[in-house]
């Protein structure tokens, strides 16, 4: 086993009267600019130990690369034991737990059938009085074929040397299948997860026959024009009637090939478009932005540089705002109290955010903007090894 580590950090031990140091509850009667020192020197004592795991981390990855080019193993990881210090972060309470009820399920069934059984009568006392019927509900599905054979009338015309023949309804021409089966196809793939091939087996084993490139077909390419021009619809509609869009991406496979899905959405609308790449140029044919041209509404996004510069009014979602400090592992004491005091406050301005959103009124507004500014003076006393930890 290597020590090496060990022995670095026995050299580099903080004494634990710094680590767990309160600088809140320092004697009042110190000069501010003395407590202003012990501040900024508590804090460097922070990013300089945040450094040092920093190093050591790099160190010994270099001296595994060196085992392993040498034919040997590198250092196991084995996670530590959790430590009594670890931060505990402020609840998220946009994860509200679910509240569980329990239904009657008999309630909503549908009755296909209904069957009355008789009792035997002769079991039956001669007093016995008909009173009406116990109900029981037994469910069941029936899976089988329908297959239609449309017999077409056909008539010939001498005169015309002309045959007149019947014509099948709009939904059957140009296709083997009719519409139960189609949308029975389409909820096992976008529904049930189930694949392409496995529809097939499913479908020939109740007596259908179809190949896995008419399931293609019938997935993809019918309705297709009609499904786009909607999609496009509803998307212009959107935006035109949105006053703020979020938009995220992430990587898909398509046709074998690495493309990324982007989404388009707010609480009226969600929209779906698969591109090459996720660069701003594609966002912006995704928006529908000429060169220069930024939207006029809010843009909520991730911190990621493609988003840069679309919108006038560009904003990070609250998880992404609030990431960094989250992500952030103080290892001084004082310094995990600010950060869990910050958390909390910006909780806490959430819910006030989502209490105006419900209900919007002057007298809030004012009260939201007040808090809006205590809460985001973060001060060099308080966060400033964040932005180091990161």
């Amino acid at each position: 086993m290597d020590n090496t580590n060990n022995k670095i950090n026995a050299k580099f031990k903080i004494p634990e009267e710094i680590i767990s140091l309160d600088i809140d509850a320092l004697d009042p009667n110190i000069p501010k600019e003395a407590k202003k020192i012990i501040v900024l020197q508590h804090n460097i004592i922070g990013q300089i130990y945040s450094a040092h795991q920093d190093l050591l981390e790099d160190y010994q990855k270099l001296r595994d690369e060196v085992n392993r080019l040498k034919g040997e193993k590198g250092k196991p990881e084995i996670k530590p034991n959790v430590s009594t210090k670890e931060n505990t972060l402020a609840p998220d309470p946009t994860k509200e737990p679910k509240k569980w009820e329990k239904k009657s399920k008999k309630a909503n069934i549908k009755i296909d059938k209904v069957e009355v059984v008789q009792i035997d009568k002769n079991v039956l006392p001669l007093d016995a009085i008909f009173k009406g019927y116990s109900k029981v509900i037994k469910q069941g599905i029936i899976f089988k074929t329908n297959n239609i054979l449309y017999k077409l009338e056909c008539y010939y015309s001498p005169s015309e040397k002309k045959t007149y023949a019947a014509k099948l309804p709009n939904a059957l021409q140009g296709t083997n299948f009719d519409s139960d089966l189609k949308a029975f196809i389409v909820n096992l793939y976008y529904k049930g997860r189930v694949t392409e091939h496995k529809i097939k087996d499913i479908l020939e084993e109740a007596g259908i026959s179809i190949s896995e490139g008419e399931i293609s077909n019938i997935l993809t390419k019918e309705k297709q024009s009609e499904f786009t021009d909607e999609k496009q619809d509803i998307f212009e509609a959107g935006m035109e009637h949105s006053e703020y869009v979020h938009t995220d991406s992430a990587g898909a496979r398509h046709t074998g090939i690495n493309h990324h899905v982007h989404v388009v959405c707010n609480t009226l609308f969600t929209a779906f478009f698969i591109t090459r790449f996720k660069n701003k140029k594609e966002i912006r044919q995704i928006l529908r932005l000429k060169k220069n041209e930024q939207l006029s509404k809010v843009l909520i996004t991730d911190d990621a540089k493609q988003y840069y510069y679309l919108s006038m009014l560009h904003a990070l979602c609250w998880i992404h705002e609030i990431r960094p400090y989250r992500k952030s592992n103080p290892f001084l004491d004082w310094q995990r109290k600010k950060l869990n005091h910050f958390l909390t406050d910006i909780w806490k301005f959430y819910e006030l955010l989502i209490e105006y959103k419900k209900s919007p009124d002057e007298k809030k507004k004012s009260f939201w903007n007040e808090n809006l500014m205590k809460c985001f003076q973060l001060k060099q006393n308080t966060v400033s090894w964040i932005g180091e930890s990161n």
